[in-house]
C-alpha cells in the first residue's frame, strides 16, 4: 500500500476518533484515576482521586467475565466441521460416508483445539486479555496484539495495547482491519528490542545512544483476500523500515 493511500486511511481513522476522544476522556474521569487518551508526545495528565466503588466494581465485572467465558481451566471454545459445507462439497458420497469422513476431522480438529489451549494457558493471555476487557467494558473498544516467538513453550505471547495513540478504520464488512499504531520515542536500540532486529533503522537516527523517532505500525488487508500487510513506517509513511505479508492481523480490537 503507498504512502497516499495510508494517509488517507489514517486520516479517516484519526477524525473518527476524534470525535469519540473526548467522550472517552469525560468516562476516565470517573472510571480510572491515572489514564487519558491524549495522543499526542506529552503525556502531562495528573492524576486524581475518584470514587474507588467505581474501579471495583469494574474489576469484579471484568474477573466475572474472564472466569466465566474464558476460565483457564476450561476449553471454552473448539474446532468443529462445517457439516452442510461438507455434504456441498462432499458430492454424491453416501451419507454413512460422509457421517464417518466428519467425525474423523472433528476428531483431528479436536486435538487441534486442545494444543492451543495448552499453549494458551502456557502464555501470558489471560492476564493481557483482562486488561483489554477492562477498556473495552469501560470504552466500548479493547485491544491487544498477538507476537509470536521462537520459544516452543510460548510460541505466542499477548500484549493490552491502549487506546492511546491508537487508530482504526473499519472495512467493507465492518471489522477494524485498518490499524494505526503511533510508536513514540524509538530509539535504535528499542527498535531492535521490540523487532528482534527485523525493522530497518530510520535514516534520521543518526545517534544510536540519543536519538529518537516516531514511528507507525500499520496492519491493513493485503491484496490476498484473508491476508494482511504488516509494516513499520516513519511518520510521514515515506520511509518504509519493515513490510511483510502475514496471515492474521496481529493487533486485534474489539468492541
Amino acid at each position: 500500500m503507498d504512502q497516499k493511500t495510508l494517509q488517507f486511511y489514517f486520516d479517516k481513522s484519526k477524525k473518527a476518533k476524534d470525535q469519540v476522544k473526548s467522550v472517552y476522556n469525560e468516562v476516565l474521569e470517573f472510571t480510572d484515576s491515572t489514564y487519558q487518551i491524549v495522543d499526542s508526545a506529552t503525556k502531562d495528565f495528573q492524576p486524581k482521586e475518584i470514587d474507588s466503588v467505581i474501579p471495583i466494581a469494574l474489576d469484579d465485572l471484568v474477573s466475572f467475565l474472564m472466569t466465566s467465558m474464558f476460565n483457564r481451566s476450561s476449553k471454552w471454545a473448539t474446532l468443529k466441521m462445517n457439516e452442510k459445507l461438507y455434504k456441498l462439497v462432499s458430492g454424491d458420497m453416501e451419507e454413512y460416508l460422509v457421517g464417518s469422513e466428519i467425525d474423523k476431522l472433528n476428531k483431528q480438529l479436536e486435538n487441534t483445539s486442545d494444543v492451543v489451549f495448552t499453549y494458551l494457558n502456557q502464555s501470558n493471555y489471560y492476564t493481557e486479555i483482562a486488561k483489554a476487557l477492562r477498556e473495552a467494558v469501560n470504552l466500548g473498544v479493547g485491544c491487544y496484539r498477538i507476537t509470536e516467538t521462537t520459544n516452543a513453550y510460548t510460541p505466542f505471547t499477548f500484549q493490552y495495547v491502549p487506546l492511546d495513540d491508537l487508530y482504526y478504520w473499519v472495512d467493507s464488512l465492518g471489522r477494524p482491519n485498518y490499524v494505526f499504531k503511533v510508536l513514540r520515542d524509538m530509539s535504535e536500540v528499542a527498535i531492535n528490542l521490540m523487532f528482534k532486529g527485523e525493522c530497518k533503522i530510520p535514516s534520521k537516527l543518526k545517534n544510536p545512544d540519543e536519538d529518537s523517532e516516531t514511528l507507525m505500525e500499520i496492519v491493513v488487508p493485503a491484496e490476498e483476500d484473508g491476508k494482511f500487510t504488516y509494516m513499520i513506517t516513519d511518520e510521514s509513511f515515506k520511509e518504509i523500515l519493515l513490510e511483510k505479508e502475514i496471515d492474521y492481523n496481529p493487533i486485534a480490537i474489539f468492541r
